[in-house]
């Protein structure tokens, strides 16, 4: 019901109700005034139409105006809960949620499934040395670069301060690393303009495919990643490390 009326707008829910309100009086008036056998005449009718007319528009306004603020309420919290603020991505609760969809379908049916999980090389430093609202001016640019390299199907999302993660459905290993690769290209030659410093930050990768002989779990599938990814940091940063089971 309350979608209904979210959806016809609050000037067309006001007339509906009003319309309903005239209606409902026309017919009681009507039928008292045969009841009690009186007869049917304009100025009692008029008077019926016209009391809910005033008094239905004026009430089922308000009502229906706080009706629609709890609703934008309600999709701001929503969005609160589903997206970072700072990035547009998903926030970590909501990354796992949707990408344990995502993981059981690829299990169900044995199609690849590949995790990248990414983490911005000494983001501390920028933070010390640019301040704060520099740091989060890379964060929401790496933010639109995952999603515009992303796919519709893919989930991009938050899951840590610097650290960002993409469940790539239908795609194998060779296709998640030439994603990265796009990614860390975009991100090498590209430059954050903040104040009057140009900011330049650079990004490791660790991949990592499911392997449906072991069906691993989701916890287990992004371990792997984070694993590849911190050999990745160890190794240089700005690199894209794959995980291999017995040791990288």
């Amino acid at each position: 019901m309350r979608d209904f009326i979210v959806r016809i707008g609050r000037i067309g829910t006001v007339v509906i109700i009003t319309l309903i309100s005239i209606a409902a009086s026309l017919m009681l008036t009507y039928a008292l005034m045969t009841a009690f056998g009186m007869e049917i005449t304009l100025p009692p009718m008029l008077i019926a139409a016209l009391v809910p007319m005033a008094v239905a528009s004026a009430v089922s306004w308000g009502v229906v105006a706080a009706l629609f603020r709890v609703h934008h309420l309600e999709a701001e919290i929503r969005r609160v809960a589903t997206y970072d603020m700072v990035t547009g991505l998903m926030t970590r609760r909501a990354f796992f949620s949707t990408s344990e969809s995502i993981h059981r379908i690829a299990c169900r049916n044995k199609t690849p499934m590949s995790v990248l999980c990414m983490d911005i090389d000494d983001f501390k430093r920028i933070n010390d040395g640019y301040g704060h609202s520099a740091g989060d001016a890379v964060l929401a640019f790496f933010g639109k670069t995952l999603s515009q390299c992303a796919r519709k199907s893919d989930v991009v999302g938050r899951i840590g301060g610097e650290e960002f993660a993409m469940i790539l459905p239908d795609t194998d290993l060779a296709g998640a690393i030439n994603l990265a690769q796009k990614i860390r290209n975009t991100i090498n030659d590209a430059g954050i303009r903040y104040s009057e410093h140009t900011i330049r930050f650079t990004v490791s990768f660790g991949a990592a495919e499911i392997n449906h002989e072991e069906a691993p779990a989701l916890e287990a599938l992004l371990q792997q990643s984070d694993v590849a990814l911190y050999a990745a940091k160890g190794s240089g940063k700005n690199n894209i490390t794959i995980y291999q089971p017995g040791g990288l």
